[in-house]
């Protein structure tokens, strides 16, 4: 069935795919913490490291870039497990309105009979209603622009 659980669901994996892969680029990233400072319109780079200070000069210094580019992915991943937390909430809660699902968690008393069980699921059912052939219209066929 296509709900909005199964899209989560997708999204969920990509985002864990996505975090893994920042977690390997981190890996080969210098450390560290930039400052930056102006003069007469030109940018300077200051490198803190380890309650040490460095000055790097001024332009796009391939350590400048690394350290950016860590500062970029660190905050990504912490956005990333919000969202992942949030994703698994969701898809642990979500119940469905259709089909199955929602006969099961019918009382009792309000439960289909056999005979008319067959019958409600397969009114309900969207998964089964998504892949049923139907008849196309001949007023409006596909293609034709109004």
């Amino acid at each position: 069935m296509r709900n909005s659980r199964d899209y989560v669901q997708r999204e969920l994996l990509r985002f864990q795919e996505m975090r893994q892969k920042y977690f390997e680029e981190l890996d080969g990233l210098p450390e560290g913490h930039l400052e930056a400072g102006n003069i007469n319109g030109n940018r300077y780079y200051t490198l803190s490291l380890d309650g040490k200070r460095a000055y790097l000069g001024r332009g796009q210094m391939p350590v400048v870039q690394g350290i950016q580019k860590r500062y970029l992915l660190e905050k990504s991943i912490l956005i990333l497990d919000k969202d992942i937390k949030l994703m698994k909430d969701y898809v642990k809660k979500y119940s469905s309105p259709y089909g199955d699902d929602l006969i099961k968690r019918l009382p009792k008393a309000y439960k289909p009979e056999n005979v008319l069980n067959s019958v409600a699921i397969n009114c309900t059912d969207s998964d089964k209603w998504e892949r049923s052939q139907y008849v196309r219209s001949g007023r409006n066929p596909e293609g034709l622009k109004h």
